[in-house]
């Protein structure tokens, strides 16, 4: 009978430890899966949210800082219309001439409304009216009168040639040439 205890014995001990290796099998897997692959898996989720956070943040900046050029652009060509009707109104009253003065100031106020409309990648009427407007005050200008004889009319010149060749080079183009035609008609006149 001690045989038969020892062999019962010996075949629960051999079960008991053939489980014990499996179950340390089990749970060193277990672990390893949790301890080495989680992580793992953690990091990549972690990276492939951060890079779609950052390419969240660069469209947004990209977007703002396009908001911001549009808004600058439309301030600066309001700012040299109203520095161009200033100077204009002081010509037109007697005080001085100014009409050099003005025709820079109106021929940068252009590029500005069409910066805006090349920006937001559709074109604006109240920029292109804007724009109009000071395309419109700068051949008015150029068929004053007397205008050859003013002092600063060079530095208006050179902006008005600025200012065509902006417009010539400009995917607006044809919104404006008429326009071009007219202002290079009167700018010869006035050089002959």
């Amino acid at each position: 009978m001690k045989d038969d205890d020892l062999q019962v014995l010996k075949t629960v001990h051999d079960f008991f430890d053939a489980s014990f290796t499996r179950l340390l099998w089990v749970l060193g897997a277990a672990f390893t899966v949790i301890g080495v692959v989680m992580p793992v898996l953690i990091q990549v989720y972690q990276i492939n949210q951060a890079s779609r956070l950052q390419k969240e943040m660069e469209d947004r900046l990209k977007t703002q800082t396009e908001d911001y050029n549009t808004l600058n652009d439309r301030a600066v060509g309001a700012i040299n219309m109203m520095h161009g009707e200033i100077a204009l109104i002081a010509s037109r009253n007697g005080h001085e001439s100014r009409y050099g003065e003005a025709l820079k100031a109106f021929s940068d106020a252009v590029p500005s409304y069409l910066r805006v409309n090349e920006q937001t990648r559709h074109i604006d009427p109240e920029d292109m009216q804007n724009g109009r407007a000071s395309i419109t005050n700068v051949e008015e200008i150029l068929r004053i009168p007397g205008l050859k004889s003013t002092p600063d009319l060079k530095l208006g010149l050179d902006a008005v040639d600025t200012l065509l060749r902006i417009l010539s080079d400009s995917p607006l183009r044809r919104f404006y040439e008429h326009d071009i035609q007219e202002i290079r008609s009167l700018v010869d006149s006035m050089k002959e």
